[in-house]
């Protein structure tokens, strides 16, 4: 009898078996539920369960049944591996690694295992563990691609874009066909500094699927920092198609501006991306008005609260509404950073002296008096400095001066009057800064600031757009990744004509970037 209730409990499993494998969900549980009736110790058919219930989308139910299979047998890897997976769905991040761990416990071959432990302990913030898990898992299963491409993001994230950049060739090597892996190849080839091998990267990907998002853009990216403004700005719309894009902010249920002037047409320019964008692209707002303007056009543009009033004042501008208030009537939109695409225009156009922006007067003349008191005397040069951009920009490390650069880089000149223009950070004990105490809500105090100072010496934020808006002197200090505006192995800007720029020469070492910049302001108080 005992033989007959084994056979028909293991008849029962195989056709739940087969049923799981055809989806049938329902009776492969019916079945396995039965085979159990005769086997309740069978490991397992408490396994197959849970793959049922876990394929249906019950995690929880499935969490029960796999917890069963190794309570049964505590070597059962499989289930082990499985418990894991649906205590991830659950986001039971700790309970999770707890069960990957035991799998790898009692298989240390199991490469998956060691992936997904991997991917916990990264979770976890324990990158050096996940980076030796992520590593045996690609040893033990070469063709298995999935850790070497986990192992790949997590040393660019890490920022060790060598040993990133072997990674994924190695694994495009192996899978020409991993287009992501190709896309973050091209990417960290940037980081290094290295376009041409960038570029290829990037064809390479698109070559595959010519439609792939992000390649597309980063593409677009490397197209606008070589000068290749026709077709990069045609690809820069492929931002648009990125996960973390600001669709949700643009009226998609109205026509967006073609480019053409409409009799009486309102055309709102949305501005999408950071402060310094804004204000980067701010000008294209006369060329805007230029276009519509003898049609009876206007034009609004939607920006920052903090930039609101200043762009009021532009030229070309005749209404402005802040992000997140209601809009005024308009007719079609347009986002600010496709203005150049839409109208087809080539080159940046030009700045001419005294700039675009302005400041406000009233304030301009409540900082001329303020000012040189604060400096000790009109006597001295007056240089404004920033050191580090948004703490909360996840670029921002790379673009940030150390303490100790910017004690280095105010030290020996007492001629000079250095004053803080930085917000969001501490001010820097021993570096000799002035802290004017500006208004942080809006940009109108650091204007006004800016027409008094003989200099603004800062690294790549706002506040070096706003400078070279006003066409006010700037020297903007860069990583050697720098952004795509501000082109690639020159010292000037074709965006900002008072900008002058100087790039670190091996990424990370800002040393030789303080030494240069040191040497020409001993030039400027000769």
């Amino acid at each position: 009898m005992g033989s007959e209730v084994h056979l028909l409990g293991q008849s029962l499993l195989q056709l739940g078996r087969q049923l799981f494998l055809q989806k049938n969900y329902i009776e492969a549980r019916e079945s396995l539920t039965l085979s159990l009736e005769f086997q309740p110790d069978a490991a397992e058919t408490w396994f197959e369960m849970g793959n049922v219930l876990h394929a249906a989308g019950q995690h929880a139910e499935a969490e029960e049944r796999y917890a069963g299979a190794v309570a049964i047998n505590p070597s059962y890897a499989e289930a082990w591996y499985n418990l894991g997976v649906v205590r991830l769905a659950q986001r039971q991040l700790l309970a999770a690694r707890q069960a990957f761990e035991k799998a790898v416990s009692v298989r240390p071959s199991y490469a998956e295992a060691h992936n997904n432990l991997a991917i916990t302990m990264q979770a976890a913030g324990q990158w050096e563990e996940a980076m030796a898990h992520y590593r045996q898992a690609a040893y033990l299963s070469p063709a298995f691609a999935e850790p070497r491409y986990n192992l790949g993001m997590l040393l660019q994230e890490c920022g060790d874009f060598e040993s990133a950049a072997a990674t994924y060739a190695s694994l495009v090597e192996q899978n020409p066909g991993h287009t992501d892996a190709c896309n973050n190849l091209a990417n960290v080839f940037l980081e290094l500094g290295m376009l041409r091998e960038s570029k290829l990267a990037y064809e390479a990907v698109l070559a595959r699927d010519p439609r792939h998002p992000e390649a597309n853009w980063n593409r677009a990216l490397l197209q606008l920092q070589t000068g290749e403004w026709e077709a990069g700005w045609a690809n820069y719309e492929w931002r648009l198609q990125q996960p973390r894009s600001n669709l949700d902010r643009f009226p998609l249920d109205m026509p967006r501006w073609d480019g053409q002037a409409r009799p009486g047409h309102r055309i709102l320019l949305i501005a999408e991306q950071g402060l310094g964008d804004a204000l980067q692209f701010l000008r294209y707002a006369a060329i805007v008005k230029q276009k519509v303007a003898d049609s009876g056009g206007s034009v609004i543009v939607e920006c920052h609260k903090p930039l609101l009033t200043m762009a009021a004042r532009v030229d070309g501008v005749d209404e402005v509404c802040a992000i997140g208030d209601p809009r005024p009537p308009y007719d079609c939109w347009v986002p600010l950073m496709s203005v150049p695409g839409t109208m087809q225009l080539a080159d940046p156009p030009a700045v001419e002296e005294g700039g675009y922006i302005d400041a406000r007067p009233d304030l301009a003349e409540a900082w001329a008096e303020k000012l040189p008191v604060l400096c000790q005397g009109n006597e001295r040069r007056r240089v404004g400095v920033v050191w580090s951009g948004n703490p909360n920009f996840v670029a921002n490390a790379k673009r940030t001066l150390r303490d100790a650069d910017v004690r280095r880089l105010t030290a020996g000149h007492p001629e000079i009057a250095f004053v803080s223009l930085q917000k969001g950070v501490p001010m820097i004990d021993g570096a000799g800064l002035i802290d004017p105490q500006h208004d942080g809500e809006t940009m109108e105090d650091l204007a006004a600031m800016l027409v008094h100072l003989d200099l603004v010496v800062t690294v790549d934020t706002s506040v070096a757009h706003l400078a070279g808006a006003m066409g006010r002197p700037a020297w903007v200090m860069l990583p050697l990744a720098a952004d795509w505006r501000w082109m690639k192995d020159c010292d000037d800007s074709p965006w900002y004509p008072s900008m002058r720029l100087f790039r670190q020469e091996s990424r990370g070492d800002w040393a030789p970037v303080i030494e240069a910049v040191k040497s020409q302001l001993a030039l400027l108080v000769e």
